[in-house]
Order: C-alpha cells, then sequence, then structure tokens
C-alpha cells in the first residue's frame, strides 16, 4: 500500500518542478524587434519607445552607422513577465520614481536593477523598475 502513496507524492513533487521550470522559462522568454541605435539608446523602430539595457540581450545592425539617424538593427528582447512590466525609473533616497511621458512619479517596484553607466547626480540611481500591472 506504500508503493502507491510514494509514487503520488514522487510524481506531485515533480510536477510542481516542471510546472515551475516552464512559468519561469516563459517568464524569460524573448521576442525579436525591429530597433535602432543612436549613441548609448536603443529604440523600437514601430513605437519609439526606449529598450531598457536589463531587457536587451542582443543587437544585430542591418545598415551602417548614419551620423545623426542611427543604426537599424534587429534587437533581442527579454518579455517582460506575466502581470508586470520592466519600465525606467530611478531611485533617489530610498524612494522610487518611474518615468513616464508627463514625468516622473513615486512607484513601488517589485524590483530594481540599476543601469551600469550612471548619468545621474549623487544620491540618486538609474535603472529598471518591475512593477505590477
Amino acid at each position: 500500500m506504500k508503493r502507491p502513496l510514494h509514487f503520488l507524492a514522487s510524481f506531485a513533487i515533480a510536477s510542481t518542478a516542471v510546472l515551475l521550470t516552464l512559468e519561469q522559462a516563459r517568464a524569460e522568454s524573448t521576442y525579436n524587434a525591429s530597433c535602432k541605435a543612436l549613441g548609448d539608446g536603443i529604440s523600437l523602430t514601430s513605437t519609439g519607445r526606449i529598450v531598457l539595457e536589463q531587457r536587451l540581450l542582443k543587437f544585430k545592425p542591418t545598415e551602417a552607422y548614419i551620423p545623426q539617424i542611427g543604426q537599424r538593427g534587429v534587437c533581442v528582447i527579454k518579455k517582460d513577465p506575466p502581470g508586470y512590466r520592466w519600465i525606467r525609473c530611478k531611485k533617489s533616497n530610498g524612494s522610487y520614481k518611474g518615468g513616464y511621458e508627463a514625468g516622473y512619479v513615486s512607484i513601488r517596484p517589485a524590483s530594481f536593477i540599476p543601469d551600469q553607466v550612471q548619468y545621474m547626480s549623487p544620491g540618486s540611481i538609474v535603472g529598471a523598475c518591475k512593477v505590477k500591472l
């Protein structure tokens, strides 16, 4: 009688592990998009939206760089996790502000990853924030 219970317990644990792995893989899946590099930034060709450095995996040029216009290419970008979105933000004095077209607004991110290069004043850190939709 103990064998069926062990089998069921093992099956339940294995199923949970597989489901968690699939969810993590889906959360970090990628997509290709037409994009443009100009200076130190990359934006989507279709919308002009900035591609956050933390989400960009690869940039493959498709045309030569042209000053004042940039370089068109294909970007491989990590998809946002289900129910969340990564946005540009800054951390200053322990509080976070998200960047929107209308300016910065206070936010409570689930995660924060700083940019590799900082252009802000001392005490402020620019990066990417994962916010719940």
